[in-house]
């Protein structure tokens, strides 16, 4: 149940961004995404805060009500797109020069015929795979190590508060160089944090790939949403979306499990970080293979 009601937190408010935003579609999705880190750090300590106070019983109540009252309020202030705002609000005029019309784009029948649309599908199933082995596995990598587990989770607490800067970083900069220079630097930081991290044998060490690995975290969530709409337009944009987030979601599942799976054999992680080197250099290969089906929406509405 929890996985079905998390499975629009992504889709739904990226969708609607690039179906409101051109100009600065980049820099907006950023911004969406910097709220998802700032939950991800903030929550826990809430929850952590009610269990402490009110008990766990007591504590999934209270923060099941915070979560119905603000998903649900939240999505009622939303609207698809400016046509729908112009027609629930016809007394608004002209829609805003910087906001796509919603008809321009491939439709889904036309995409899933597309050798672009699943390149864009397995780029994003290498990089999550990546990231979320990562997620999964770094606090016992680094426990192994030697290093306290209170400081191996201040790495993952790190990779968080820097991926916010990287989602609004990289947010901006799709704005000012594209969508594909801003994938690509970032799978190349991705895959220098990865031959970093088989050599960090100290504290300084995991604390500095935390640094780059975080960039290139939050740089790659914020990055797909945008590349997707200019690709193929916004016609489909959320069909587009959640095929590509599923493709995603199925490599966070598998990559852990696996890794998992050869540390058991292993009983080492440099295998396995070798192994997402090569994943996330396949993912980079391919992604300088993309190309726009349609023109952006910027252009077509110029």
């Amino acid at each position: 149940m929890a996985g079905i009601g998390l499975s629009g937190i992504d889709v739904i408010p990226l969708t609607t961004t690039a179906r409101w935003f051109v100009s600065r579609r980049g820099m907006l999705t950023g911004l969406v995404k910097v709220g998802t880190g700032a939950g991800q750090m903030t929550i826990p300590l809430v929850a952590g805060l009610c269990i402490t106070n009110l008990g766990w019983r007591h504590a999934y109540v209270v923060l099941g009500l915070i979560v119905l009252v603000f998903i649900i309020g939240s999505g009622l202030l939303l609207r698809r797109d400016p046509d729908q705002m112009n027609r629930l609000s016809p007394r608004q005029g002209e829609m805003p020069a910087d906001t796509p019309h919603s008809e321009i784009g491939l439709t889904l029948k036309d995409a899933l015929r597309n050798r672009q649309f699943w390149i864009l599908c397995i780029i994003n199933l290498l990089a999550v795979t990546c990231m979320l082995t990562i997620l999964v596995h770094i606090v016992p990598h680094a426990t192994d190590m030697g290093i306290d587990t209170v400081k191996a989770a201040g790495i993952l607490s790190t990779i968080g508060g820097v991926s916010m800067v990287g989602r609004l970083t990289v947010g901006i900069a799709i704005d000012r160089i594209g969508n594909k220079r801003c994938m690509m630097a970032c799978l190349i930081l991705l895959i220098l944090s990865f031959i970093w991290l088989r050599v960090a044998d100290g504290m300084w060490m995991m604390f500095l790939f935390a640094a780059i690995y975080g960039i290139a975290h939050g740089g790659i969530f914020t990055v797909i949403s945008p590349i997707v709409a200019e690709l193929f337009g916004i016609r489909s944009h959320g069909a587009f979306f959640g095929i590509v987030a599923f493709g995603g979601t199925l490599g966070g599942a598998l990559g852990p499990v696996l890794a998992g799976l050869v540390y058991d054999i292993t009983h080492s992680y440099q295998l396995i970080f070798l192994c997402l080197v090569a994943l996330a250099a396949v993912s980079l290969i391919l992604t300088g293979m993309l190309k726009p089906v349609i023109h952006d929406a910027s252009q077509a509405t110029a």
